[in-house]
């Protein structure tokens, strides 16, 4: 137990001891920090600002397969190592002098990008250089020029034949709009026919009423002069044969005029059926009729109009592919940073600042050492010189 204060003890002691070397030792320690912290300050106010300049492009497509596929001839790596091997840096020193911003080419993170960046002090004249990095690029790449140059006619033609069918879904939808009107034309005289065919029905109807009550009516007529001449038939005492005669005369007359009234009434019923007839065929002309014109119409609005749709969404399509055609695709073109961002002047400082103080504290320690081990030494010094003396 006494054994375990004792170091405890001497552990208080020690650290108490620490703190009065940093005590004594700190005018040093403030000194090395504030000199740190002054140099950073200097440092990142003398090196001039510079802005980030970045840019983001990918392969373009120079082709289709059969599929429709996009193909490139070159790929992110390629670029990248174009980049880092500076091919066109003689061409952009003799422009732009001998300074020239180091050019970073980094793939993004689904490598289907590529961003280029660099740092300057002049954020305009980085735009330029990524440019002409860019177009230099693009002479590298020539012979992909030339294919892209016949693809794009290639597209042009289709574009070309696809728009030349447009005005023929417009052509065609004016025929129809002819036959449509025609087949109207067709259901409004087969409607008026059929009205027509019912009013001359009905004239007939009231025709064939009017001559059945006249039949009617000479029928009894002549059923009371068959009596009154079998009456005067049967009454031969007046000897009334004259009487007798017109009888029989009329009644024959009578009996004619109604075989000649129930011939025209047997015509009457004909013709009514035989309109009646021409109604229901003018009734399933029309129902053919408006089946036409339905089926136009679906033709017209639908199946044209989905045709229409249809070429125009190719052409979409086409120039889609059209405007893909490019060696190289700028995703984001050359920006600046709004603000410089190196140097972090902050950073700078804060890290001038601990590196100071950690410095400061070790050459405190240090020198309390050295004095310590001077001290040490001198006092061996002196014992042995005292021993030789005595």
């Amino acid at each position: 137990m006494d054994t375990i204060e004792r170091h405890y003890y001497d552990d208080e002691i020690d650290l108490y001891e620490l703190f009065l070397i940093l005590s004594r030792r700190k005018r040093l320690i403030l000194a090395i920090t504030i000199g740190f912290i002054l140099f950073a300050s200097i440092l990142a106010f003398v090196i001039p600002p510079k802005y980030k300049v970045e840019a983001i492009i990918r392969p373009g497509v120079t082709g289709f397969d059969e599929n429709g596929i996009p193909i490139n001839d070159w790929k992110i790596a390629d670029f990248k190592t174009w980049i880092e091997s500076k091919p066109y840096e003689r061409t952009l020193i003799s422009k732009y002098g001998k300074y020239l911003p180091e050019i970073e080419a980094h793939p993004g993170r689904g490598g289907g990008l590529l961003s280029l960046t660099l740092y300057t002090p002049w954020p305009e004249k980085g735009k330029q250089i990524i440019m002409d990095v860019i177009n230099l690029f693009l002479d590298r790449v020539s012979g992909s020029n030339s294919k892209i140059t016949s693809e794009k006619h290639l597209l042009k033609q289709e574009i070309e034949k696809e728009k030349n069918s447009l005005p023929l879904i417009a052509i065609e939808k004016q025929k129809i709009d002819t036959q449509i009107s025609y087949l109207k034309s067709k259901y409004t005289s087969e409607s008026r026919g059929i009205s027509a065919i019912k009013e001359y029905v009905e004239i007939l109807k009231t025709t064939k009423n009017r001559l059945e009550k006249q039949i009617t009516l000479i029928d009894k007529n002549t059923k009371k002069l068959m009596k009154l001449r079998d009456r005067a038939m049967k009454d031969t005492s007046n000897g009334d044969t004259l009487s007798l005669l017109m009888y029989s005369s009329v009644i024959q007359n009578n009996i004619t005029y109604a075989s000649n009234l129930q011939t025209m009434l047997m015509h009457i019923e004909e013709k009514i059926n035989a309109k009646k007839r021409e109604v229901e065929e003018r009734k399933l002309r029309i129902k053919e009729i408006e089946k036409q014109i339905k089926d136009l119409e679906l033709k017209r609005d639908k199946e044209l109009e989905k045709e229409r749709f249809d070429i125009q969404n190719v052409i979409k399509q086409l120039e889609i592919k059209l405007s893909m055609l490019r060696p190289v695709e700028v995703v984001q073109p050359p920006y600046s940073s709004i603000k410089p961002v190196k140097p972090k002047k902050l950073l700078m400082v804060t890290v001038a600042g601990v590196s100071g103080l950690f410095l400061g504290i070790f050459l405190a320690f240090f020198v309390e050492w050295w004095v310590e081990a001077r001290k040490k030494y001198s006092s061996h010094l002196e014992v042995e010189e005292d021993a030789k003396s005595s």
